[in-house]
Order: C-alpha cells, then structure tokens, then sequence
C-alpha cells in the first residue's frame, strides 16, 4: 500500500465502509515490537463456527499502542479489556458488526517490523477490523 491509494475505512454514523485514500505509510524497524493479541467472539464463547459468514471466534494481533475503535470510543491494544466491543466487517453479508472482546494477551510475539497507515479519515480496516491511524 502506498500513499495515495484508496483503501476502505469505516463510517461511524452511516455504520457503513467507505472509501478513504492513504496520506503516508509509516514503518519502524530497528528494534523487535512486542505484539498484542485479541480475541474477538460474537455473543457467547463457543465453538469456531461460520454464522452469517463471519466465524464466530476472531484473532486480531498489533502493537500494544496501536489504537482500535471500540463502542467506547478509541483504545490501544493494551487498553482492550473483556467485554469491549470492536467493529469487523463481514464480506459475505456486506454489514460491519461488532465482536466482544473475550481475552487479550500480552507479548503474545515480536516483530521486527511493524507499520502503520494515516488515512484522510483516520481509520481503515486490517484483517477486517476497523483501526485507527
């Protein structure tokens, strides 16, 4: 992905994606970056089952000062907690969604290289999950 692409972002008040273009794509590298892990479930915790074509068990892994957009507003990775909401889109029914946070862990792995995209409309989606710059 490079500056000046168009990639898709989430609108909060149509609930909707959009289009947003990218203004910079930033790298950091030179150091291992401790990854947090997320686990997202629809309702309950329950067998890993396709419903409405999105799995009911979802895992999203990014830095721990990474934000997200939950239902409470924006959080870090490591302000996640048991029972926030994040939005994922579902690409069979076409609609965003929001899954409940089950379990976050820490230092769940390293990278030696990370990214991050700055967007015209501050967020966009990684592994259909919705994030924010």
């Amino acid at each position: 992905i490079q500056a000046g692409e168009q990639i898709a972002a989430f609108d909060q008040g149509s609930g909707k994606l959009v289009a947003t273009t990218v203004t910079d794509v930033e790298m950091h590298e030179g150091k291992l970056y401790t990854l947090t892990s997320v686990l997202l479930v629809k309702e309950e915790l329950t067998a890993s089952i396709f419903m409405g074509g999105l799995a009911m068990n979802y895992t999203l892994e990014a830095t721990a000062n990474h934000p997200v957009l939950t239902d409470k507003g924006r959080k870090t990775m490591a302000e996640l907690t048991s029972g926030d909401n994040l939005y994922v889109y579902d690409g069979i029914t076409g609609h965003v969604t929001s899954l409940k946070v089950a379990q976050v862990t820490q230092n769940i792995r390293k990278a030696p290289k990370v990214y991050n995209l700055v967007t015209a409309r501050k967020n966009y989606l990684v592994n259909r999950t919705v994030v924010m710059d």
